[in-house]
């Protein structure tokens, strides 16, 4: 259980973010992990608060985390870092918040796609479907442990960019959610592979 109402005014009143909302900051491995684990504190409240359906001040915590450790000086270096950012805005029909980063999450999820396409692993377990774009829905029903690391990431990549679909339409954006239907489609189209998990998302 989380006093939201404390921590809220802990994060916006007391904390100190060590020079991190200035450009140009040069971070390090330990202080990059432990930025990490602040941010990721920050996304915990936010989604306590919008829980509790106080969404103004989920998006007040949002926006301060992004304030606070530029992306400049501590990038996302994972999707699924920006993913709770994305959730948070449209719950909060915070639209315009919203937007910008669902692009960028889809960059980023694009360029996962196409390396992890492009792995041996990959290519291998393609190859042996007779390049049949459906070859990864054979992996759905395995065990974990015996799915390559490879085709898990790309599993994990395909389940967040239908996600991130579903997010945009949740949210009443639909135009954002046909865009990035049309892009997810393009990209199953370049690369020859079909979305194994399409049929859990009413894109």
């Amino acid at each position: 259980w989380t006093n939201t109402d404390i921590m809220y005014n802990n994060v916006m009143t007391k904390w100190k973010w060590g020079g991190a909302d200035k450009p140009g900051l040069y971070v390090n491995e330990t202080g990059t992990r432990t930025a990490q684990m602040l941010r990721s504190n920050l996304i915990f409240l936010a989604q306590n608060l919008a829980a509790e359906n106080k969404m103004d001040k989920a998006v007040e915590v949002m926006d301060k985390s992004r304030s606070a450790f530029l992306e400049e000086n501590l990038p996302y270096y994972d999707p699924q870092q920006l993913y709770p950012l994305v959730s948070i805005y449209y719950r909060a029909k915070a639209t315009e918040k919203a937007q910008p980063l669902a692009n960028q999450l889809a960059d980023r999820i694009e360029e996962d796609v196409t390396y992890w396409m492009s792995t041996q692993s990959i290519v291998r377990a393609k190859q042996s479907a007779g390049n049949n774009p459906d070859f990864l829905k054979s992996y759905l029903t395995r065990e974990q442990r015996s799915v390559p690391f490879a085709v898990r990431n790309l599993l994990q990549d395909f389940n967040m960019y239908g996600s991130l679909i579903a997010l945009a339409r949740q949210g009443g954006d639909d135009e954002m959610s046909s865009a990035l239907n049309t892009r997810f489609e393009q990209l199953q189209n370049n690369l020859g592979v079909n979305d194994p998990m399409g049929a859990m998302f009413s894109r």
